[in-house]
């Protein structure tokens, strides 16, 4: 009698322990889907900025260099057209500075869900090993 007593008490206790296992696992994937739709939308702010914050800085370069070499053209318009490309090289060095610099800084992808898997499993380990 002991033993069909007993029987239901441990399903139970498995049913919920596999509930909650369940559980814990949608819940990170559903954070793994929020991170990834958060990442996903960033980029395409970030390459749309990119793209039109390119195209007009472009625009508005090229005519600022026409003008000044027009404007140096009689008097000095070798050094115009060096000075230019001095001060395009030093931008574009800076740039890509900046750019590594914060591609570096950047969080990893899902550094979020790995944290909190990270934590599920320190507190399994806690809770099951002796």
């Amino acid at each position: 009698m002991s033993d069909s007593s007993t029987t239901p008490g441990l399903r139970d206790s498995l049913a919920r322990l596999a509930a909650n296992a369940l559980s814990l696992v949608h819940t990170r994937l559903a954070l793994a889907g929020v991170e990834l739709a958060e990442e996903r939308d960033r980029l395409k702010s970030q390459l749309t900025l990119l793209v039109v914050g390119t195209v007009a800085a472009g625009f508005a370069v090229l005519w600022a260099s026409v003008y000044v070499v027009a404007l140096f053209w009689d008097t000095h318009r070798d050094g115009a057209i060096v000075g230019l490309t001095l001060f395009y090289v030093v931008i574009a060095v800076w740039a890509l500075y900046r750019a590594t610099a914060i591609r570096r800084a950047a969080p990893a992808p899902f550094s979020a869900t790995l944290a909190e898997l990270e934590k599920d499993r320190q507190r399994f380990v806690r809770q099951h090993v002796p």
